[in-house]
């Protein structure tokens, strides 16, 4: 029998392997010759030869590979034998989703699941990373290649060990190898001692309280409460924390349908909701706190005074800003080395980035925390320095701005200006129709702070941005922004 992960254990009956609950109840009959431990969900299992990946207890992926890999990020690395000539075989890897669809044709010549993003695959004999989209982030070059773990790998290059970090750059001290024959068996084992040392130095969050339950509020406490943290989720209204459940729980509902997470899985989440009023209550005994507040600096700085005298000591304070100084909200409390940015996207529990921004005074415990839980949420964390707009509202905004100057000065409709972007830029969604999406008195607060704080021009916010705010036509939110949605 092996140890139980996510409420299930691999047990061994008459030379076959299923599982058991935590009860005893057997859930998974019998039926394979070799199993491994469930992640996210999914567990690889091998029968007749044969590899597959089945979910809760019901075939999720039939078994049709050489061998399978764990799910990270909805991909799966499998193996599949190839024709070459004649009765030539070969064994290439590619990456599966949870429908069984190979997303990343096989093309390695081995491959390993994706941690952080990024995936460690052989080419040619040498070992590089690759992103979700197959394209290689890293170029081929390493002799023996591990998964990233804290934003950093371990990776053998000419008989060395070293670190390298997500650019490929050398990350730590390196030493040479009298040899490298069994490094794939050093390799795992010198990852776990790193791994261990670093999570020892930071705290498990289990128990973490979101301030404001306005769409972000709401989303973070949707992905925190899947994930199996406890939330209590505060706002000044009633009616504001019943709208949010509300919904949390239809998201939570199309992702069933979906068959991303199952019925269970949504009733256990909203278990874990708690909504309150009171921030002083909800915030004494627990362990982080996230502030999802709307992006108002004078707002903000309350706030961060009223947690500063209510948490726990110990706890993190973060902030869900997406453009006011980490460092200056840090100022307005005692404990500055526990203030961090956490800066998630909206629609959060679809959005793979996390912003994570650390002020001045950020310790690096607070740190490792921070990013620790960023990937227990299945999120991709990413280090930026404190900075007015951080990297995504530094780059985004002011090309928002630029296409609401478009349409004020007749070069072009809202749809048109979309238009141009969509086709012409290949992006997803128009800058106008992202705007509302976002929300314009969001769009509106940014732009303020970078030109406030950066006092360059080509920041200030556009007259008829400003003028849509005051009319209240704020997007998706208010029903009308740009174009016009139908009311929920």
């Amino acid at each position: 029998m092996l140890a139980f992960s996510e409420g299930r254990a691999a047990a061994r009956l008459d030379g076959q392997w299923g599982f058991t609950d935590t009860t005893g109840r057997r859930i998974v009959p019998s039926q394979y010759e070799q199993v491994f431990a469930y992640r996210n969900g999914y567990t690889p299992g091998y029968a007749k030869t044969a590899a597959g990946l089945h979910r809760s207890g019901r075939p999720g992926v039939a078994p049709a590979y050489e061998a399978v890999q764990d799910f990270a990020y909805g991909l799966a690395p499998v193996a599949v034998i190839q024709k070459v000539l004649g009765a030539m075989r070969r064994t290439r890897w590619g990456f599966i989703d949870v429908r069984g669809e190979m997303v990343i044709p096989p093309q390695f010549t081995r491959a390993l699941a994706f941690s952080e993003g990024l995936a460690a695959v052989r080419v040619e004999g040498c070992w590089g990373y690759i992103d979700r989209e197959g394209y290689l982030m890293i170029p081929p070059r390493y002799e023996q290649a591990h998964a990233f773990q804290h934003g950093v790998a371990l990776v053998v290059e000419k008989g060395r060990l070293l670190y390298i970090d997500r650019g490929g750059a050398c990350a730590g001290r390196a030493r040479p190898l009298e040899s490298v024959s069994h490094i794939s068996y050093v390799l795992p084992l010198l990852s776990s001692i790193y791994v261990v040392s670093i999570r020892k130095a930071s705290m498990e969050i289990s128990t973490l309280a979101v301030i404001g339950a306005g769409t972000m509020g709401q989303g973070i406490a949707h992905v925190a409460a899947l994930h199996g943290r406890m939330v209590r989720l505060v706002d000044v209204s009633e009616d504001v924390l019943q709208r949010a459940l509300q919904t949390i729980e239809h998201n939570l509902e199309r992702q069933v349908k979906k068959e991303r997470i199952t019925a269970t899985q949504k009733e256990e989440a909203l278990s874990r909701i708690v909504p309150l009023t009171d921030l002083e209550a909800a915030v004494a005994e627990v362990q982080l706190v996230i502030e999802a507040v709307p992006e108002n600096p004078d707002l903000k700085a309350q706030v961060f005074e009223r947690l500063d005298r209510a948490a726990p000591p110990e706890a993190i304070l973060a902030s869900n800003t997406s453009s006011i100084s980490i460092t200056w909200l840090a100022a307005r409390t005692q404990r500055s080395a526990q203030v961090i940015g956490m800066h998630f996207f909206n629609p959060v529990p679809v959005m793979q980035l996390v912003e994570i921004v650390r002020g001045l005074e950020t310790s690096d415990a607070t740190y490792e925390t921070i990013y620790h839980l960023a990937e227990a949420l299945d999120k991709t964390p990413v280090t930026v320095n404190d900075a007015p707009g951080f990297v995504s509202n530094r780059v985004l905004m002011p090309m928002i701005n630029e296409a609401i100057y478009c349409v004020m000065e007749g070069v072009a409709t809202p749809e048109d200006v979309d238009r141009v972007m969509k086709l012409g830029m290949n992006h997803p969604m128009g800058p106008l129709a992202l705007a509302d999406l976002i929300g314009l008195d969001v769009c509106l607060g940014i732009m303020e702070v970078l030109h406030r704080e950066l006092g360059e021009d080509k920041y200030r916010p556009c007259p008829l941005l400003r003028k849509m705010v005051a009319a209240g036509r704020l997007g998706r939110k208010t029903g009308r922004g740009f174009y016009e949605y139908a009311s929920n």
